[in-house]
């Protein structure tokens, strides 16, 4: 499941599970396509979403900055390395 579009992995997963009265089940995902909430609604029982980011989609904290470095093709493993 570490490769994009595993929606039907984890339907599967989720189908073969004892209902979801009978488990507890926590569902984590950095991105919320439509799949994952219908998910959710079908597989959990009264699921919570937490928003790390809201409607701010591109904010970033404070500690991380961006750089942008334009190197040629013959310099980019050493560019790389550093």
């Amino acid at each position: 499941m570490l490769r994009m579009g595993f929606a039907e992995d984890v339907e599967e997963i989720f189908g073969n599970l004892p209902a979801k009265e009978d488990r507890w089940t926590s569902m984590w995902s950095a991105t919320k396509p439509d799949w994952v909430e219908r998910s959710a609604a079908s597989f959990l029982s009264d699921p919570k979403v937490v928003d790390l980011v809201g409607q701010n989609a591109p904010r970033l904290p404070d500690t991380i900055r961006h750089v942008a470095v334009m190197v040629n093709q013959k310099n980019r493993t050493q560019a790389l390395a550093v």
